[in-house]
């Protein structure tokens, strides 16, 4: 049995907008991802403070192996993505955990957030 199912055009875009999000969604999560695995490592900094010896977690940038802070490096994310801050934070948080599967995060957190 055969059931057709009757939509208005508005109807249709709200469709395919919401359908196309998703996608785009994945796609920024992946590109940013990507970014992050192609020049920066994980890394520990150890420095002196007073007399006594800290440790703290940085980014290593891979061609020139300078260490830049992690509320460094969502500056410049907010600055050459320009996409929220939540969300970009998310996406570091989650790429340092290894918890981005397909383009999701561990949060669901919308691109402007």
């Amino acid at each position: 049995m055969r059931k057709k199912l009757i939509i208005t055009e508005n109807q249709l875009k709200m469709l395919t907008s919401v359908l196309t999000e998703g996608n785009h969604y994945n796609n920024v999560v992946n590109k940013i991802a990507e970014d992050l695995t192609k020049n920066y490592r994980k890394a520990v900094e150890h420095y002196r403070d007073g007399n006594e010896y800290r440790t703290r977690d940085v980014f290593e940038i891979i061609i020139d192996g300078q260490l830049i802070s992690p509320e460094k490096l969502l500056e410049y994310f907010k600055i050459k993505y320009n996409y929220g801050e939540n969300f970009l934070k998310q996406v570091i948080q989650d790429w340092c955990d290894d918890k981005i599967k397909d383009g999701f995060l561990s949060k669901n957190i919308g691109l402007k957030e």
